[in-house]
């Protein structure tokens, strides 16, 4: 049975876009969001990165943006929902969810596109089904 989302229930206002990168979900090794780090890492000054979410690997994915030393462009925010969930969402440039597991179709993912959102993932499981070119 696919996911049902109803997209009345998601409010938003309009505004200025924020200029960061998102992930949100859950903070978890499966979810990939060690390797999101590191290839932001590479990116430069100019960019944020918000990583919405808690999990068990919080404190580990804390102490790895220190130690690549990008901790004043990466923001870490506890779980959110609701419209303060909508608006960080909203307000993101792109969505990245790089799990490493093959999702089947990812509630994130769904909730993302719904509100029109650029949402960058890999090549695994129902995520292409979901997301084309």
């Amino acid at each position: 049975m696919p996911h049902a989302l109803l997209i009345k229930n998601i409010k938003i206002s309009e505004g200025a876009k924020g200029k960061y990168i998102l992930y949100y979900g859950r903070l978890s090794q499966e979810k990939g969001i060690g390797d999101l780090i590191k290839a932001f890492s590479l990116l430069g000054a100019g960019t944020k990165l918000y990583i919405l979410g808690d999990g068990p690997m919080q404190k580990d994915l804390s102490l790895l943006v220190k130690q690549l030393g990008i901790f004043q462009e990466v923001k870490f925010i506890s779980h959110k929902t609701g419209d303060e969930l909508w608006q960080i969402v909203n307000g993101a440039e792109f969505i990245v969810m790089p799990s490493r597991w093959y999702e089947n179709a990812p509630y994130g993912v769904l909730e993302a596109m719904a509100l029109g959102k650029i949402v960058i993932c890999p090549d695994l499981g129902g995520l292409t089904e979901i997301i084309q070119d």
